[in-house]
């Protein structure tokens, strides 16, 4: 092989590899740029696990939100980015308020939890 060759080669690589790691990397816009938003809290009410390639694990979390007294509910997929989710978790909602339908989960709230109590074993009393 010539140098060209090679070059143009390793050329190709890393204009592919950019546009790979490009579309794997970055987000789309949202479909809410022509129409107002709210934000609401949602609840977290099943989990569902599933197996992708090379063993990694990635939820189907299912939520369901309220807007003016009617509740919506949809689904989204939870990764490591977005940590494991819990029934009951809460989660932050950006909705459409002309089609509510249309809604994007844009943060998560994260549970506080209590402190361990540290209690003395009782092999732990009768050393001394």
């Amino acid at each position: 092989m010539s140098r060209k060759t090679i070059t143009y080669i390793i050329t190709i690589f890393f204009i592919g590899l950019i546009f790979y790691l490009g579309i794997k990397y970055t987000e789309l816009p949202t479909l809410f740029d022509f129409s107002k938003t709210e934000k609401t809290k949602g609840t977290v009410v099943n989990v569902e696990w599933t197996r992708k390639i090379r063993g990694y694990q990635l939820q189907f979390v299912t939520y369901e939100f309220e807007v003016e007294d009617s509740i919506y509910t949809d689904q989204f997929k939870a990764g490591k980015r977005q940590g494991i989710q819990s029934i009951g978790d809460e989660i932050l909602i950006e909705y459409s308020i002309d089609k509510p339908e249309e809604n994007e989960v844009i943060g998560f709230f994260r549970k506080k939890h209590k402190p361990f109590k540290i209690i003395k074993l009782e092999s732990e009393k009768y050393s001394k």
